[in-house]
């Protein structure tokens, strides 16, 4: 058990991702070049293990979120409000880069056949960029979020390339199934 972990481990460095922002929505998901092969199972798990897989589509006007996931050979686009996030601020700061960043709190609730899970969840973001959007689905912090970690996953922020020259165009999933977080 401890080599399968120790390959997860090793293999789970090679996942990058893109979150790609304009000013009122953004789009979290793997790189396109790093599209994960059918004999790649152990990034596949990886990816779905740490609720990766998949797009994460956020508009700050509406307070849209979705997530758009492929199960069983079916998409889905699972539909929340960004304003279903409950964070608890906190005055911890820590520099990361050359970012003065904020520590936020919240619960990731997970059901499943064993019972319901509350899980923490802990956010860094940095006012200094003002939006507020992060990684697989999360959002809505004065910031951008630049670190985020909830059951032993942890997603970062490697590079930030600003690009104020040209408008980003974002493209909302649709293709799929439209379903609540319930359903």
């Amino acid at each position: 058990m401890n080599s399968i972990m120790d390959d997860l481990k090793k293999s789970s460095n090679s996942l990058r991702y893109n979150l790609i922002i304009n000013n009122y929505e953004s789009l979290f998901s793997l790189e396109e070049n790093l599209v994960i092969d059918a004999d790649e199972k152990s990034l596949k798990f990886i990816a779905n293990a740490g609720d990766s897989g998949g797009d994460f589509y956020m508009n700050s006007i509406t307070k849209e979120t979705i997530s758009s996931k492929s199960v069983f050979g079916e998409t889905f686009n699972i539909i929340s409000s960004l304003d279903s996030i409950k964070w608890e601020l906190t005055s911890e700061s820590k520099l990361i880069g050359k970012f003065k960043c904020y520590k936020a709190l919240t619960t990731k609730v997970v059901e499943n056949n064993k019972g319901i899970f509350n899980h923490p969840v802990e956010a860094w973001y940095a006012p200094e960029i003002p939006f507020g959007f992060g990684p697989v689905g999360y959002g809505g912090l004065p910031g951008l979020i630049i670190e985020i970690q909830y059951q032993n996953v942890r997603f970062y922020v490697s590079t930030i390339e600003l690009n104020t020259k040209k408008d980003t165009k974002i493209v909302k999933p649709t293709k799929g199934k439209e379903v609540t977080k319930d359903e």
